[in-house]
């Protein structure tokens, strides 16, 4: 659409935080103590939960505010109908429609692992 500007060094920024988002929860399998993993590594390592804590001390709210960025963008563009069209289409209908089939997987992963 004419007039649409893409935050490159955003989406890189998202990017970055999910790529840690991946180091975290591999290092959360090293912690030395007890985790919600199914599983857990034999040895801990010292520096995993040091490196697990300092992601996640600014990779959820670095989220935070991104996701703040864009809703205010959608919020000014297209005005507060707009808004809760955008927010219905791309949030709430695929968490009503798959939030269900995901519970159903998940329940029956754990109970029958």
């Amino acid at each position: 659409m004419p007039g649409m500007t893409r935050y490159h060094s955003l989406d890189l920024l998202r990017a970055f935080l999910m790529f840690l988002g991946v180091v975290l929860h591999s290092a959360l399998i090293y912690l030395d103590q007890p985790n919600l993993y199914f599983f857990q590594a034999s040895e801990g390592l010292s520096f995993a939960y040091p490196l697990a804590w300092f992601i996640h001390l600014f990779r959820m709210p670095a989220f935070f505010i991104i996701a703040g960025f864009f809703a205010a963008l959608v919020y000014a563009r297209y005005g507060f109908t707009g808004f809760l069209q955008n927010r219905l289409r791309r949030v709430f209908w695929p968490l009503v429609i798959f939030w269900p089939v995901i519970f159903v997987l998940v329940t029956s992963s754990i109970l029958f692992a």
